[in-house]
């Protein structure tokens, strides 16, 4: 009987959704051309990446694991809202700063998880950055969502909002 049973339950199935989401936007790619969906492939990226770090954190811990899984989370974050942006404004101009926004984000988000010391600890300027990041864009794709008749985008920006209002109490 392993003691942390249901941890590694929880990111086996969280790391095999991630990459099951990952190949089914992969092979939507050849009919969306739109740059917007190329800043959400790559977020999935990202975010598959970390899933499979935290998975590998379980079962070897290690200082390495725990930087690459929050700086992916967190430019997985950043790539999310770059592509909510590019969908909501529709500029291209703000590609490349946020792509730079990004990685500085990301960084530092691996800066500071590199000094944690204990398993499922997360520091509380990680926590906040993500929070922030998600409340954003939950935020935009709501105040985008008003003007079109469908559901989706509603419900994508009610899930960034949670999972922003969630993450604050993340290091307590």
């Amino acid at each position: 009987m392993v003691p942390n049973q249901g941890l590694q339950g929880i990111a086996f199935f969280e790391a095999t959704a991630c990459l099951t989401l990952l190949v089914l936007f992969v092979h939507l790619r050849r009919d969306n051309r739109a740059s917007f969906y190329r800043f959400w492939l790559l977020g999935w990226i990202c975010l598959t990446l970390s899933s499979f770090s935290e998975l590998a954190l379980l079962f070897a811990p290690s200082s390495l694991l725990r930087v690459v899984a929050s700086g992916a989370g967190v430019a997985a974050l950043m790539l999310f809202l770059t592509a909510i942006v590019e969908f909501t404004l529709g500029n291209n101009r703000m590609q490349w700063p946020v792509l730079w926004l990004s990685m500085l984000f990301a960084l530092t988000a691996s800066y500071y998880e590199s000094k944690v010391t204990r398993f499922g600890e997360v520091r509380w300027e990680t926590a906040i950055l993500e929070s922030a990041i998600c409340l954003v864009t939950g935020w935009l794709l709501w105040r985008d969502s008003r003007a079109s008749e469908g559901h989706g985008a509603k419900l994508l920006a009610g899930a960034f909002t949670l999972l922003g209002l969630n993450g604050f109490d993340r290091p307590t």
